[in-house]
């Protein structure tokens, strides 16, 4: 019995052992380093923030850019992480991390944001990068951009410059949308001239402006200057423009431009004011024997009136066949000539078309501007009183000796 009691005791204290465990203070756990560096790790995704088995899109696609900070193997929340690339844009360029220590931010591109670079993450002096790649779009044969050339002398447009000038070329870079594209580098030649560098970046607007300088000894004659944008090794866009180099000793000749100035005070080149509204046409509606009155203003290239007395004429078909009048020859007076037209008979009952001439000669070149006139039919618009014969008459049994009697007979409209 004894010995009975005594195992018993022992089960129960081996019990008691086993359910007590291990207290734990006896374990050595090891405090965070405040001195661990922070770690930066940057992966590039799709644009959904998924990942992609390949860090490469067409042009004019996005990227998401995410960056995961981490310290002593745990997050590093609520901390700013820049974001840095040569190509495309990045937005925003900087972020916090969130609760799981993760910044996340868009690169888009354009479609000549063509080809590869590295994206760098850094933040708390640490940093890390990763490789992404825009390709061109072969698919699409309208994605080029387009570049256009034009050049200038001062401010003025011109195609032709004397020796000793400078004339700035001027090239504009778009994509397809019309955007200009900016940092991008264009090529510029001449044939004729000294260019001050061969090559410059777009600004924002696009742009890129070199200087052509013509020597006082320059060649005489035409040229052409070309500007080109190099897509990549195999695409490039170009546009060119021929000027001609004149002599220096050269004089020369006005621009001189016909036209109006309308109620707003611009100027409207090549065409007649009229003292009535022109139909969708451009023609105007004249009733017979209407009149009409007409004007022009000569100007200069800048649209400065040219007060140099100059003659004007006018004519028409109707007036050649001496069915119409217009003043046929008028002077300018402060650059200004007026004539006025006046049907004769040429609209006729069923309405006729006329065709009104203005033509000017200035620097030995003849400017001629036309309006054409729609005459209307001629129509029954009132009765007037001639004359009458005998010049008085009574009505029969009223009197009157000596005066005669007459009947009255209604005419029709065709005796009208």
């Amino acid at each position: 019995m004894s010995t009975i009691r005594q195992l018993s005791i022992l089960l129960t204290a081996s019990a008691l052992a086993a359910c007590n465990g291990s207290s734990g203070k006896n374990e050595e756990v090891t405090p965070p380093d405040p001195d661990a560096p922070t770690l930066v790790a940057v992966s590039v995704l799709d644009e959904n923030c998924q990942a992609m088995t390949s860090p490469s899109l067409v042009a004019g696609s996005t990227f998401c850019i995410e960056a995961y900070l981490s310290k002593n193997n745990a997050a590093v929340v609520n901390t700013s992480v820049t974001f840095e690339t040569p190509l495309g844009s990045l937005s925003p360029s900087s972020k916090l991390t969130n609760s799981d220590g993760v910044a996340q931010v868009l690169l888009t591109s354009s479609s000549s944001d063509i080809g590869a670079a590295d994206v760098t993450a850094s933040s708390q002096g640490a940093s890390d990068s990763a490789s992404f790649e825009f390709l061109r779009d072969t698919n699409q044969t309208t994605t080029l951009p387009v570049v256009s050339l034009s050049s200038f002398v001062g401010d003025a447009a011109i195609n032709s410059a004397k020796q000793g000038e400078v004339i700035t070329l001027k090239a504009n870079l778009v994509d397809k949308e019309n955007n200009p594209i900016s940092n991008q580098p264009i090529r510029f030649t001449a044939e004729i001239g000294e260019l001050n560098t061969s090559s410059w970046l777009t600004d924002t607007n696009g742009n890129a402006n070199v200087l052509l300088t013509l020597a006082s000894d320059s060649q005489i004659g035409a040229a052409t200057a070309v500007a080109t944008y190099q897509l990549d090794e195999s695409n490039s866009v170009s546009s060119q423009i021929n000027y001609q180099v004149l002599s220096a000793d050269d004089i020369e000749t006005p621009v001189v431009q016909v036209g109006y100035f309308d109620n707003d005070g611009n100027f409207v080149a090549n065409q007649l004011k009229l003292s009535v509204a022109r139909q969708s046409d451009g023609s105007v509606d004249l009733a017979a024997g209407g009149t009409l009155g007409l004007s022009l203003v000569l100007v200069d290239e800048n649209e400065q009136v040219i007060t140099t007395p100059t003659a004007v004429n006018f004519s028409s078909n109707c007036v050649l066949n001496s069915k119409a009048n217009i003043d046929e020859q008028v002077l300018t007076i402060n650059g200004e000539a007026n004539s006025t037209y006046k049907d004769i008979s040429c609209a006729g009952a069923n309405g006729n078309q006329d065709q009104i001439i203005a033509s000017v000669t200035v620097n030995g070149s003849n400017i001629i501007l036309t309006q054409d006139i729609n005459l209307l039919g001629e129509a029954l618009g009132a009765i007037e009183f001639v004359s009458a014969e005998p010049n008085s008459i009574v009505l029969k049994g009223t009197g009157g000796v000596g005066w005669q009697a007459r009947k009255f007979i209604s005419p029709t409209a065709s005796e009208f």
